[in-house]
């Protein structure tokens, strides 16, 4: 079966007015590695200032999800600890890129939870 990897933002509250984003948009993604930054190019955009060109990368290797912090000026956070070298995300953990949190799911193409 395949994995499907969701992200999902939360906090309106830190969302910057100037974002065409809101609370509770998410983006899905299949069995593939992923990079999430400011510009154009990633696979996940978050275009503000404290968030790196390149900043964060999700890996898919041997059917699990690892990221891993891509050198960025700011860091990222893994459920409120600095994101070091590859570090397996897993379902409701958090992500932290600039001012988003990011809620990970994962679902199984049959529809469950992993």
């Amino acid at each position: 079966m395949a994995m499907q990897l969701i992200l999902t933002l939360l906090d309106e509250l830190c969302v910057p007015a100037a974002t065409p984003m809101a609370a509770g948009k998410s983006w899905v993604f299949g069995e593939r590695s992923l990079t999430v930054g400011r510009v154009e190019g990633n696979d996940l955009v978050l275009p503000v200032a404290h968030i790196s060109s390149r900043h964060l990368t999700i890996r898919f290797r041997s059917g699990r999800y690892e990221a891993t912090d891509l050198g960025s000026t700011n860091g990222t956070m893994l459920n409120g600890k600095p994101l070091g070298p590859p570090v397996k995300v897993t379902y409701r953990d958090r992500l932290t890129v600039g001012p988003y949190t990011l809620r990970v799911a994962l679902f199984l193409d049959g529809g469950g939870e992993d």
